[in-house]
């Protein structure tokens, strides 16, 4: 399964010019490993320089903007100015890109994606812009978290990200 995402990058680099060099195929290697949240370019230089001892910290730097650049992968910021990056262009078919995260315990729910397809077909046609990849994190509180109710631990509030508006 990873062989296949990383094939469709090296493909995708490779129309545009570029090589899959070791070096970027252990940052893709990280990033898809980490799929499930978004990493920093330190953690990822962190994890990369126990494989290969002469890498960089430029070298994981330019190959993150270079896969920004492509849309292989979306950069977020945090709060704190912290930018973390996940894997945007070869997801699932079946995942979601939508999600509600709960600001007060963290949880969080995926949204169906019939939901915004008619929000995806209004700015093609109102705005004249082809959509080619998108993140919908909405921020709030579950009505469960509200008060007494939450069921999660608490104090556990996730890092805020800014996400690209629509």
């Amino acid at each position: 399964m990873m062989s296949e995402k990383i094939h469709k990058i090296k493909r995708k680099m490779f129309d545009k010019g570029y090589k899959l060099t070791p070096q970027r195929a252990a940052i893709i290697r990280v990033l898809l490993d980490h799929s499930d949240h978004p990493i920093s370019a330190e953690d990822i230089f962190m994890i990369v320089k126990r494989q290969l001892h002469s890498l960089g910290f430029a070298t994981v730097y330019r190959t993150l903007e270079l896969f920004c650049e492509m849309n292989i992968i979306h950069k977020m910021n945090s709060d704190e100015g912290l930018a973390r990056y996940k894997v945007s262009m070869i997801q699932n078919e079946s995942s979601s890109h939508e999600q509600l995260i709960c600001t007060a315990c963290g949880r969080k729910k995926e949204v169906k994606a019939d939901w915004v397809e008619p929000l995806e077909k209004r700015i093609e046609r109102e705005l004249g812009f082809t959509i080619t990849d998108y993140q919908l994190d909405i921020m709030g509180i579950f009505t469960t978290c509200s008060g007494k109710g939450c069921m999660k631990r608490k104090g556990s509030t996730p890092s805020r990200l800014s996400v690209p508006s629509l």
